[in-house]
């Protein structure tokens, strides 16, 4: 059985957005045949609507298609413009019906003002992380994370690229790692970016730059992710001072050695939960997570899903 995506579609919406969305769910790959996306574009306002760049958006659905979706995708919106009121009806009745809402960028904003992000953490591009603050004290708004799942089924994330990265990660919630990583590899980019969006804004972004000194380290981090990799040891192990490794893996990475080396650890948990049967206390005690705990905290925050939850899932669904 097929599963349905529903686009929001509106005055302005991102075209890039709008396009990365189409992409990973609308393209016909029959080298997948288990990859089965029914995706409908829904319109949101009258009259002719075109993208932030101009184009034309032709609709084929209807708020009603969006309210009956399995996944509800909302490219970015306009941050200042309050959202028409059966818009929101829509959302919220495509929410409590069970639907998985995810917005793109400023996506985020209709979401919250439906009321689906109240009591929830919460992440957009760090533009607008001033207007949603003013528009929703009430919100926890984490501007760092390239996305974040929430409890309640509703996915946000930052600036647009960070779009294709929550798309890769609903595809990797359905199907798995391999098949996110095969669609990945389809368009030439990477299944999954460590790191956060703060390495993106004006105030503190630092240019990638391939330190090639560090890379002995940083392939030696991958293969001893279960060993207490202290920034001090780490930087003993660079022969550097511990400030001096720092602001060069950060500048290597785009970000900094716990994030870096975090990431890495749930990545490697989430393969050893599809590919082996091992316990989740093992697999923790495997990537460096150190408790069962402590890895329900991270996959939950990554993926919104526990340990049980995530197998239960993905290992029935590997191509």
């Amino acid at each position: 059985m097929s599963h349905t995506v529903a686009i929001a579609a509106y005055q302005g919406l991102s075209g890039y957005e709008y396009a990365v969305v189409m992409e990973v769910f609308a393209l016909n790959r029959s080298e997948l045949p288990h990859v089965d996306y029914e995706v409908t574009t829904c319109r949101v306002e009258p009259g002719n609507l075109k993208t932030s760049h101009g184009l034309i958006v032709e609709p084929d659905g209807t708020l009603t298609d969006l309210m009956e979706a399995d996944t509800v995708i909302l490219p970015g919106w306009r941050v200042h413009d309050e959202p028409p009121s059966d818009f929101l009806d829509a959302l919220r009745t495509a929410h409590a019906s069970g639907a998985r809402l995810a917005a793109i960028c400023s996506g985020s904003f209709p979401l919250a003002h439906a009321g689906l992000l109240d009591d929830h953490t919460a992440t957009t591009h760090w533009m607008y992380t001033d207007a949603f603050r003013t528009q929703f004290p009430h919100i926890d708004l984490d501007p760092d994370p390239l996305y974040i799942f929430t409890e309640n089924n509703v996915a946000t994330s930052a600036g647009s690229s960070a779009g294709l990265d929550l798309c890769l990660a609903l595809v990797t919630a359905d199907h798995g790692i391999a098949t996110a990583t095969e669609i990945a590899n389809r368009m030439v980019v990477a299944q999954h970016r460590p790191g956060t969006q703060a390495q993106f804004t004006s105030q503190r972004a630092a240019p990638f730059v391939d330190d090639t000194d560090l890379s002995p380290l940083v392939a030696w981090i991958e293969k001893n992710l279960a060993k207490n990799l202290t920034i001090d040891r780490l930087a003993m192990r660079a022969n550097l001072s511990r400030r001096t490794f720092i602001r060069r893996f950060e500048r290597a990475t785009g970000a900094t050695p716990h994030a870096w080396i975090t990431n890495k650890r749930i990545y490697r948990a989430r393969h050893l939960l599809e590919t082996t049967n091992l316990a989740v206390a093992d697999v923790a005690h495997r990537t460096g997570l150190g408790s069962a705990a402590n890895l329900r905290k991270h996959l939950a925050r990554t993926t919104g899903l526990t340990p049980t939850h995530y197998r239960t899932a993905h290992t029935a669904r590997m191509p």
